[in-house]
Order: structure tokens, then C-alpha cells, then sequence
């Protein structure tokens, strides 16, 4: 008769057999077995370990261009406030007024360099895709079809 006993969590493992009969030669090769088994054990907990980080790795890559795509918001259809010092604004402008708004805000020096770098990410594949871009997000549709 052979008793197993196998405690473990994922950082230790530990596995006793032994034997209450004569049958030592067959006992020390299941012994072996189970002990090529828990090798591969930890291996594999090893392995699902780092795929845990790689995942979380990924995730956080995840939200940070989530961010920058809620920067982009090439659509222009959600309105993303812009604010530097007392000057407030949203784009896409909707209104003439809300476009002539921003214009003003932009003799301020801090206005205008946060809606240039607003502006700088939007990207595009080359300058003619970077500017219609550009004024989506500066211009709503029913504004620019004024």
C-alpha cells in the first residue's frame, strides 16, 4: 500500500510518498514520476506567472493609448475641454462664436502652445490626412458647412 502527499502553493511544492509494503523497486518509480510530474508542475506555474505579467504590461500599453485616442477624437464628436489659465474652451466649435472664442483664446501664449500640442497629436498618414484631421477636431461638421 502506497500513501501520496502532496502540499503545495505556487511558490514551493512539496510531494512524499511512501510505502507501508515491500514493494520498494516499483515505489521508487512511480516516486520518480510524480517527481518528473511536479517538475513540470512548477514549470508550468513559472510560465503562467510571466504571462500574468505580460498581460498586465499589456493592459497598462492598453490605457495609455486609450488616452491618447481620447486625445485624437478624430470623429470630432466628443468634445474634449481644453483649459489653460482662466481661458476655457471645448472642441470640436459647434458655433461661430465658440470658433471665434477659441481664436481669442489663442493670444495667450499658454492657450495656444496646449491647443498646438493638442493639435500635433492627432497624427495622419501624411498632410493632407494630418489636416483634415486637424480641423476635425477643431470644427464640427454643421460649422465648417456654414
Amino acid at each position: 500500500m502506497y500513501v501520496l502527499t502532496f502540499t503545495g502553493s505556487d511558490a514551493t511544492s512539496e510531494m512524499t510518498l511512501t510505502s507501508t509494503g515491500n514493494e520498494s523497486n516499483r515505489m521508487i518509480g512511480i516516486e520518480n514520476q510524480l517527481k518528473l510530474i511536479l517538475r513540470d508542475l512548477k514549470a508550468i506555474q513559472f510560465e503562467i506567472k510571466d504571462m500574468k505579467t505580460a498581460i498586465s504590461n499589456i493592459d497598462t500599453h492598453v490605457k495609455l493609448l486609450t488616452d491618447q485616442m481620447m486625445l485624437r477624437s478624430d470623429t470630432g464628436s466628443v468634445p474634449m475641454p481644453i483649459v489653460s489659465d482662466n481661458n476655457s474652451f471645448q472642441l470640436p466649435a459647434n458655433t461661430m462664436a465658440e470658433f471665434i472664442a477659441i481664436d481669442k483664446a489663442c493670444t495667450n501664449e499658454a492657450s495656444r502652445s496646449h491647443l498646438v500640442h493638442v493639435l500635433y497629436l492627432c497624427g495622419g498618414e501624411g498632410p493632407r490626412d494630418a489636416v483634415q484631421i486637424m480641423m476635425k477636431k477643431l470644427m464640427a461638421k454643421n460649422l465648417c458647412l456654414q
